[in-house]
């Protein structure tokens, strides 16, 4: 597979860099954008991502397939899980007792508190992907965030060290090189392993958000499209749901 890397001074967005960038992209190939300042970082659905310059990860990966790949060979959620993962892989390196989850679909989770999010865009052309667009923020060294993040944190508040964010930024990204080119194979792996950082035994707060209703529940199954299977802590109905239906609390 070809590389390439692309350092950005201060941009509102390393996926939009890579949206902006697709077409020029010959297939085979991964690209690497990364930032230090990053202005206007985006989130699942309306969320911003915050991230104080200089102290953390901002990075999107490109990836153009070396030939389209048919929808029917492998949920495009599992694009979601792989770099969720390979992320949880790492970060567990620099963890002692802590334990690292991922809160569906795409928060990483350390303590209860935030420490990294996903966002995944895929470029479709008729029944047949053409590349993935992956961002993700990490905050390594931040000790400080705005008041109403209550539920940040960072690898330094966790360990009291400090880190180098670009070396695990190209260990993440290596991995993810180094996995991509059995993705397709290892989907039913893939999906296992990202259900063990998910699934818990707890009783968890949940939001059906187009009624508002919060409700205590336990995901009880992951499917492979990405929809959670719930139970609620009062009856035996199971119901599913997609991430623009339902919220999982902290």
């Amino acid at each position: 597979m070809n590389i390439e890397i692309k350092k950005i001074d201060t941009t509102e967005s390393t996926n939009k860099e890579a949206s902006n960038y697709w077409q020029n992209v010959a297939p085979d190939t991964m690209v690497l954008f990364y930032t230090w300042n990053q202005t206007n970082g985006r989130g699942q659905g309306n969320n911003k991502w915050y991230s104080e310059p200089y102290k953390n990860i901002t990075a999107t990966i490109l990836w153009k397939m070396q030939q389209p790949i048919s929808l029917s060979e492998i949920p495009l959620f599992a694009f979601s899980e792989w770099l969720a993962i390979t992320i949880c892989n790492e970060l567990s390196n620099y963890l002692t007792y802590q334990k690292i989850k991922i809160k569906w679909p795409n928060d990483i989770i350390i303590d209860n508190k935030k420490i990294g999010g996903i966002l995944i865009e895929n470029i479709i052309i008729g029944q047949e992907l053409i590349a993935i667009i992956g961002g993700f923020g990490i905050n390594i060294n931040q000790e400080k965030f705005p008041q109403e993040l209550t539920k940040a944190t960072s690898l330094k508040l966790l360990t009291q060290k400090q880190y180098n964010e670009k070396e695990i930024l190209m260990k993440i990204f290596n991995k993810l090189n180094e996995s991509s080119e059995n993705i397709i194979k290892d989907k039913e792996k893939i999906h296992e392993t990202y259900k063990k950082y998910v699934l818990t035994n707890e009783i968890q707060k949940g939001e059906i958000l187009k009624t508002k209703e919060m409700i205590e529940m336990s995901i009880i199954d992951i499917e492979t499209d990405g929809a959670i299977i719930i139970k609620a802590k009062i009856g035996d109905e199971k119901r599913r749901y997609y991430h623009h239906e339902f919220r999982v609390g902290y």
